[in-house]
């Protein structure tokens, strides 16, 4: 990795102790979790979406993600080959046109939210109308506390540890990147 230019490696994992005598130590980010609010904006504009329209999602993306530590740039063949293993047809992918996205995976009480990125009211206003119909009452959303769309999403929430990722320096120290409030890194992007 050190001939390659990397500065620190990122790994995410549900088994931290296999890869601590490498040098990986386990950092900390947001999961938002909660019960689900009441939908409160017109979500006729919501429509099914597919990884298949990447480029209008990879705009939306890059533009949300532009200065948000931890979020992988992706090149055009991370959109046709590597989010497409990720979200694949078991993720609910949503799109409201030219102005944001999300992907969810629900389950039978509560619904994931994995990655969103753009305008999300609307979308997570969505989200809470669809889970009502479905009998879902509670969300956990790989979201940042700030996030300024969260009452849209959560009538209520709050905010525990994800422990999954690690991190090993290199030539560079990781922890001001990983500490900071608005790191995130999408399912998606775990490879």
């Amino acid at each position: 990795m050190s001939e390659a230019g990397c500065d620190w490696s990122l790994l995410f994992t549900g088994s931290p102790g296999v890869y601590e005598s490498s040098g990986y130590k386990v950092f900390s980010q947001s999961l938002t979790r909660g019960p689900l609010a009441a939908a409160t904006r017109d979500t006729s504009a919501v429509r099914r979406a597919s990884v298949a329209e990447w480029p209008l999602l990879a705009e939306l993306y890059d533009t949300h993600n532009a200065h948000r530590p931890l979020t992988t740039v992706r090149a055009p063949d991370d959109w046709r080959h590597r989010v497409p293993a990720h979200y694949d047809d078991s993720v609910d992918l949503r799109l409201a046109e030219g102005s944001g996205y999300v992907a969810l995976r629900w389950h039978d009480t509560s619904v994931e939210v994995l990655e969103a990125a753009g305008h999300l009211p609307e979308l997570f206003s969505w989200v809470a109308a669809e889970a009502a119909a479905r009998g879902v009452t509670r969300a956990d959303a790989r979201l940042t506390p700030g996030e300024p769309a969260l009452p849209f999403l959560f009538a209520e929430f709050e905010t525990v540890a994800d422990t999954s990722g690690m991190a090993r320096p290199l030539a560079v120290d990781p922890s001001p990147t990983l500490a900071s409030p608005s790191a995130i890194h999408w399912v998606a992007d775990y490879f």
